[in-house]
Order: C-alpha cells, then sequence, then structure tokens
C-alpha cells in the first residue's frame, strides 16, 4: 500500500479558504444594533413585553447563527458524497489537519482535491444550540398563547393542583421586619406570589418556604425578576418577631431583593394576619400547644390587583406556575379579538 503524505499535498490558490470569507460576527455598534433591531422585531411580532424581547433576542441569535452552521454542514457533506479520508490512516488525516495553513475550532474537509468546508465537532455545537433552545422555548413557549383563558386550559390538563380565578385579590396592609409598611396596593404593576406560613410550624411551612425559594430562583434567572414580588405573611405575629423573620428567609434560601416576609403591625390585633389567609379562603386554626392546623396554597395576583390563580399543596409542577406568571408579565389576561390570521399569527403557528 503506498503511502501519502496529505499534510505535504499542495492546494490550489483559487481554492483556499479566504479568511476574509469565513466572516465575522459584527462588533461593537453593529452588534448593538443587530440586536436591538431583532428585539424590537421579535417583541412586536408576538407581542412581547420589552425586558422579556431583550432578554430572548441574544438567544434566538446565538441560535439561529449555530442551526445555521449545522444545516450548511450537514447540506455540504450529503452534496460531496462518502469522504474518502475514512479510508485512509487515523495519523495521516490527523497530520493532514495539523499542517493546515489555516488554524481553526474545526478541520476542512477534502473530497475530489477541493477543499470544500470548514466543519465544526458535533460536540462543540451541539451543547450551546441545545442550551440556547431550551432556554427560548422555555420564554418563547408561553409568550405565544393567544389569552389567559389559554393559558388556563392548557395548565388545568397538565397540572390538578392548579385552580384558575378571577376575583379581586383581598386588599391588605402590614409591615415588613425593618417597620416598612406594605399593602397590597403598593405592589401595583407587578405580579405577587403570595403565601401563608408561621415559624414555629414543625412540618409543612418549611417545605412550602423551600418551594417558594425554588419558584423565586427560576423566576430570578429571567428577565422576569423585576417584574415579580414574592410576598410571605406569617400567621403568628405574636412569636414571629423582626429577628424571627430576618433570619427565616437566609435559611431558607429566599432572596430579598425581590421578597418579602410581613407581619402585623404593632397597632394590630394579633389574629390580623390569619383573618388575612381567612379571606384568600385559607383558614388557620390556632391550638393549646400554639400549632396550627392549616392547608398550603401559592397565590398568584397579577398587576392590577386580581387573584388569577391558587397552586394547592406542594405537588404541582414549578414550571407550571413559572409559566403562569410569564403570561401575567406579558399581559396576556387583556382580552383581544381574534381576527382572520395574518402573516404574523401564521408565523407563530409553526411554533
Amino acid at each position: 500500500m503506498t503511502s501519502i503524505n496529505f499534510a505535504n499535498t499542495p492546494i490550489h490558490p483559487e481554492r483556499q479558504p479566504s479568511p476574509a470569507r469565513l466572516g465575522r460576527m459584527p462588533r461593537g455598534r453593529r452588534q448593538l444594533v443587530l440586536l436591538g433591531v431583532l428585539a424590537l422585531g421579535v417583541g412586536a411580532a408576538f407581542h412581547w413585553s420589552w425586558p422579556v424581547a431583550i432578554g430572548a433576542a441574544p438567544l434566538l441569535l446565538s441560535a439561529l447563527a449555530c442551526v445555521g452552521m449545522c444545516a450548511l454542514g450537514l447540506c455540504v457533506s450529503r452534496m460531496s458524497g462518502p469522504s474518502r479520508s475514512e479510508d485512509r490512516p487515523m495519523e495521516i488525516r490527523d497530520a493532514a489537519v495539523a499542517d493546515s495553513p489555516y488554524e481553526t475550532n474545526g478541520f476542512l474537509v477534502l473530497s475530489g482535491g477541493r477543499w470544500l468546508l470548514l466543519k465544526v465537532t458535533s460536540m462543540g455545537i451541539l451543547k450551546p444550540v441545545a442550551l440556547a433552545f431550551a432556554l427560548i422555548v422555555a420564554i418563547v413557549a408561553p409568550a405565544l398563547a393567544h389569552s389567559l383563558e389559554e393559558v388556563d386550559k392548557d395548565l388545568r390538563d397538565k397540572d390538578k393542583y392548579f385552580q384558575p380565578v378571577d376575583s379581586e385579590a383581598p386588599a391588605f396592609t402590614l409591615q415588613d421586619a425593618n417597620g416598612r409598611v406594605v399593602s397590597l396596593a403598593s405592589l401595583r404593576s407587578k405580579v405577587v406570589v403570595l403565601n401563608f406560613i408561621y415559624t414555629n410550624c414543625p412540618d409543612v411551612c418549611p417545605l412550602h418556604a423551600e418551594r417558594i425559594a425554588e419558584l423565586q430562583m427560576m423566576i430570578n434567572q429571567t428577565p422576569m425578576k423585576a417584574m415579580v414580588e414574592f410576598v410571605t405573611i406569617t400567621t403568628d405575629p405574636k412569636r414571629d418577631n423582626d429577628e424571627v423573620l430576618h433570619e427565616y428567609g437566609k435559611t431558607h434560601g429566599l432572596d430579598p431583593v425581590n421578597w418579602v416576609f410581613l407581619t402585623a403591625a404593632p397597632d394590630q390585633p394579633e389574629d390580623s394576619t390569619r383573618k388575612v389567609a381567612e379571606a384568600y379562603g385559607l383558614k388557620f386554626t390556632q391550638g393549646d400547644d400554639g400549632v396550627q392546623m392549616h392547608g398550603v396554597v401559592t397565590h398568584v395576583i397579577d398587576q392590577d390587583g386580581r387573584l388569577r390563580a391558587r397552586f394547592h399543596g406542594l405537588k404541582f409542577e414549578p414550571v407550571n406556575l413559572v409559566i403562569f406568571v410569564n403570561a401575567l408579565t406579558n399581559r396576556s389576561q387583556k382580552p383581544h379579538g381574534h381576527s382572520s390570521p395574518g402573516f404574523w399569527d401564521k408565523l407563530k403557528g409553526l411554533f
């Protein structure tokens, strides 16, 4: 068998891939303008709020570039036919790549004496593509819903612990561990995730707090962080003083950037927070030993102060609550007519 050293095989100058032809990603102002135009276009097309559009634009741009590279690689590989390099010793092929005058992130494919393609390794490209699409699906899918009713129907089919609601949320005015007065009215323009616990609870309350921390972590990794407020109200103001409230959040991993723990003010009755819980349909019955019998419910209130959902217990899927909150941040609860489908409606249907 004749040994051929492909590393020394001359390449016709006209067929050498010019570095200028490989293209460059836009930098500086061009990149910002491109991202801005993409964000505006995506936001206008899908009726997203601008923070969600800005967050999704870079992901869309990255995913499209990755998919384009993969598609180009597959197409050219099929057009070029089976590679003759499979019959060559591995060390010869490696030498040819190593001695190539162009240093790249992948390798050049030689077929029929022509350098056809700058190819990237599959492991290097599949990971970014998968991650980008996972994030895009998490943000895009809920935003494509036409109304909150459609989101409600979808979640009812998926999660038996989800209960859609549409009523005025009971008002409350309480204070946090620093003595700052917080009312439901002061949280208008934000989606509120509300729950009731007491720190001396021996069983479900710590688990409920950890579930809220899990939801907060998921939401705070998205542009929704600035649009959502988590509110926990204690039903035992007598024992849950300021120091206890401060430590409870740290113990259970709750981030004070958009979470607040409320209690009754000094001039309010001791059972005032339990009456607030009862107004939300949750009864806390206090026994002689200080233990309270109660259920576990996570309430979701929209930006206009309307109670929109209850998630019962601790067995609901956290991602379902995040999807519901995302629909509210995109104002999907506002009704709008369904006219004949236009170009963007047909495009959204592809998803």
